[in-house]
């Protein structure tokens, strides 16, 4: 079920050579998004005996699910969430949580962080069906620490655990991959015992929960998931002629370059050098009406050096993402820094070629806050920052800080302007950053010698969809800085 409760518990299964561990839980989502979620975890001997030794860094579930504080703390952040019970019973030889909560609407529970892990069920429209699916499967999806051992080393440590997870759909489930189905349940369980054989776990590893029903009714959000911010493999969508046009028109151009060196002293007269990663500084300009903003996805085809040495992007460069940074007063340009790794010590010019994955919006609307220095730690209303969990994190001058639990590639641009808008200040930044599950955005604006304003008015320009295009470009000899 959840990812974290099954790979902490691999790793102590691993010291242990026993599993023993059971895990169930049944969620209902009614057609108005509402429901409710009862859940029950059991600890064998061996993993309740570690989960006792003082010394031990073992928890399970974190504390999200095992602490009655933390629970009912985490159940109290979600809008319209309610704790209906919470039992933690140590027999001396097993320990078992059961927890159950209600929900008014299931979109909030996965606003929480608290419960983005344990709520991995996807919610998407499929023609007239309501699909649920749980895509990484039900062992988890995480094979890489599984596929370090021989089925029988996995079988002994994951003897006696016992995985029965059940979901109430809003209509009749009309098809399902599950072990059994009736009305509008349809119910997985997975068991690994003596009798267990190694086919027999492969399609446990491999079985991704999968089962619809009718839209009839159904009122909540689609689709509904936690989604990556960009896709793993470069990929573009199809554009229109039109689009097409646009697409041709941006330029990609190289600006600066630095070469981050670092400096350590080993004694007072000899200097030694770390490595100096090359970062790239690139421009990216576009006609009026294309307007791409957020995050951007980075192909590296090729790069190297004049002395032939090969050119990477950094291992720290997070899925090869890039903030489009939009320069100060320049409404058509942006600057994305490619991290690049180490070039030769005496190397005098590189080249690159590779391709830019662009978030390009369409339909773009204005969505107006009054009274910004009244919403901090609000939900912002309007069904287009909702779909992203958009607050106020804080207003300081004339610097607005909004976070999203969704990513913010949707947001084109940020104004502020007077209550009665006659004034409007200029934008200085807007930058991005993701810290854990909190997709931040920073805006800062110039008041022009001018009082800031009282309490001012934010103007969100924020696109209903967002296309992702496929931008190549090449660099040929460039001079090493």
């Amino acid at each position: 079920m959840m990812n974290r409760i099954l790979s902490s518990l691999l790793v102590c299964a691993t010291a242990l050579l026993t599993g023993c561990f059971e895990l169930e839980d049944t969620i209902t989502v009614n057609a108005d998004g509402s429901g409710h979620w009862k859940y029950r975890i059991r600890l064998g001997e061996r993993l309740t005996e570690m989960q006792r030794t003082p010394k031990s860094k073992f928890t399970f579930s974190g504390n999200a699910l095992s602490i009655e504080k933390e629970f009912r703390d985490n159940v109290r952040q979600v809008k319209g969430a309610r704790v209906i019970q919470f039992k933690h019973i140590d027999d001396g030889k097993n320990i078992t949580v059961i927890g159950e909560l209600a929900f008014d609407s299931i979109e909030e529970m996965y606003r929480s962080r608290a419960f983005k892990e344990q709520f991995n069920w996807d919610f998407n429209r499929v023609g007239d069906r309501l699909v649920a699916s749980i895509t990484d499967g039900i062992m988890a999806g995480d094979k890489t620490d599984s596929g370090k051992f021989k089925f029988a080393s996995m079988k002994r440590m994951m003897l006696g655990m016992k995985i029965d997870r059940t979901i109430s759909l809003p209509n009749k489930v009309l098809s399902s991959n599950a072990n059994e189905s009736s009305g509008r349940k349809a119910r997985y369980q997975l068991e690994i015992n003596e009798k267990t054989t190694e086919e027999d776990y492969q399609r446990f590893e491999a079985h991704t929960p999968k089962a619809t029903c009718s839209l009839e009714g159904v009122t909540f959000r689609l689709p509904m998931g936690n989604k990556v911010d960009l896709p793993e493999k470069m990929a573009s969508d199809t554009a229109s002629e039109d689009t097409q046009a646009l697409l041709d028109k941006i330029e990609v151009t190289p600006d600066r370059a630095v070469l981050y060196r670092h400096q350590r002293y080993a004694s007072e007269n000899k200097m030694t050098f770390g490595n100096a990663p090359l970062s790239l500084i690139v421009e990216v300009s576009w006609p009026a009406n294309l307007r791409p903003s957020g995050w951007s996805g980075l192909e590296i085809e090729h790069a190297s050096d004049d002395k032939g040495t090969g050119l990477n992007l950094k291992n720290h460069v997070k899925g090869k993402q890039a903030e489009l940074r939009q320069k100060f007063q320049k409404e058509n340009a942006s600057d994305i820094h490619i991290q690049l790794t180490e070039p030769a010590r005496l190397a005098e010019s590189y080249s690159v070629k590779g391709s830019i994955l662009l978030h390009v919006p369409e339909g773009i609307t204005n969505v107006k806050i009054p009274g910004i220095k009244d919403k901090v730690d609000q939900e912002l209303e309007g069904k287009e920052l909702q779909a992203i969990g958009l607050k106020v994190k804080s207003v300081r001058g004339t610097t607005v800080e909004l976070v999203g639990d969704q990513a913010t590639d949707s947001i084109v641009d940020v104004k502020m302007t007077s209550a009665d808008g006659s004034t409007e200040l200029k934008r200085f930044f807007m930058h991005r950053s993701k810290f854990r599950d909190e997709h931040r955005l920073r805006v800062g604006f110039q008041t022009g010698g001018r009082t800031a304003l009282k309490n001012p008015t934010l103007i969100i320009v924020h696109a209903r969809k967002v296309g992702k295009y496929k931008v190549p470009f090449e660099f040929k000899d460039l001079k090493m800085p």
